[in-house]
């Protein structure tokens, strides 16, 4: 049996992003997992990718992967936990590039430290949702709660009918504002949903005025712990308590679930971290890690940054 076929058997212990699901479909079925064992139980794992881009070989979170890196199944003491991410590491295969992203419930920055690796600190932002509905609502600021009342008399929110050519439209345009490309397809973000639907692992929102006119989208994935803002998007006209609405709505119906856990895969975007803020969402950090192996790499990241 091969580490992936052993991978697929304990899917249901895995982080969303970590899933075999999610990896056949992010990375085209192009990714392997290093893992360590226990008298034959599994103990740690390291799923990554496989691209092959301009002759270079890379290792590097797939689009929309907002962790990957190493996981261990259970606790471990420091000692152990050194041995085990060395055992993974130096399963990874050799690239020019390698890099990927802690959860910020489990950094390992000082072992990769001692591996020269580059790290960078990044922002997401958590809201406790084992918290009561009363608090919850509590916790965010007047001028949202205003925004969502609002919105509650002035549009209709409808569960699981996202229009995914409309919010490509709207999405990208963002992207276009900043002078940025967009990288997600149709194709992609069709994929994504109905394969999330497959494996009860979606909620999606639309935001309609009272003539039923589409005004805002948004995409939420969840495991068993927690719920992740994956995406959303609006009209340019759209009403400004729209996605606010929506990702009440989210919260609510995954408190009920029992996840304990809103994350809304922060932004070190200004803008987007004061929206996410201003729900009383909690400032968490994680680590981004990397390491170039190949000069030539290193020269085409300065010529194309």
């Amino acid at each position: 049996m091969t580490n992936k076929e052993r991978y697929r058997l304990i899917a249901d212990q895995l982080p969303l992003f970590f899933k075999p699901w999610w990896l056949d479909i992010v990375c085209n079925q192009e990714w392997d997992v290093a893992m360590t064992f226990d008298e034959n139980q599994i103990t740690a794992v390291w799923p990554y990718s496989l691209e092959r881009k301009y002759g270079f070989k890379i290792i590097r979170n797939p689009l929309l992967t907002a962790y990957l890196g190493p996981y261990f199944l259970k606790r471990e003491d420091g000692i152990r936990t050194k041995q085990l991410l060395q055992d993974l590491w130096q399963q990874i295969p050799k690239s020019d590039f390698v890099q990927w992203t802690s959860m910020p419930e489990s950094d390992n920055s000082n072992f990769f430290e001692t591996l020269n690796c580059s790290i960078k600190s990044r922002i997401t932002y958590h809201a406790n949702l084992l918290l009561s509905e009363a608090e919850l609502w509590q916790n965010i600021q007047p001028r949202r709660k205003n925004a969502i009342r609002k919105a509650e008399k002035d549009l209709g929110i409808e569960e699981n009918g996202m229009d995914i050519p409309q919010f490509v439209t709207w999405h990208a345009r963002s992207f276009m504002s900043k002078n940025k490309t967009y990288p997600y397809s149709e194709h992609l973000l069709n994929k994504i949903i109905l394969s999330a639907k497959e494996n009860n692992a979606i909620l999606s929102y639309t935001a309609n005025d009272k003539v039923g006119n589409c005004l805002a989208q948004v995409c939420l994935l969840y495991d068993k712990n927690k719920i992740y803002y994956l995406l959303g998007a609006a009209a340019p006209d759209a009403h400004n308590g729209a996605t606010a609405l929506m990702i009440w709505k989210a919260m609510l119906a995954a408190q009920k679930m029992g996840i304990s856990i809103f994350d809304f895969e922060g932004s070190m975007d200004a803008g987007i971290a004061r929206f996410f803020e201003r729900f009383g969402a909690e400032k968490m950090t994680y680590s981004e890690f990397s390491k170039t192996n190949s000069w030539l790499w290193k020269l085409k990241q300065k010529i194309t940054h």
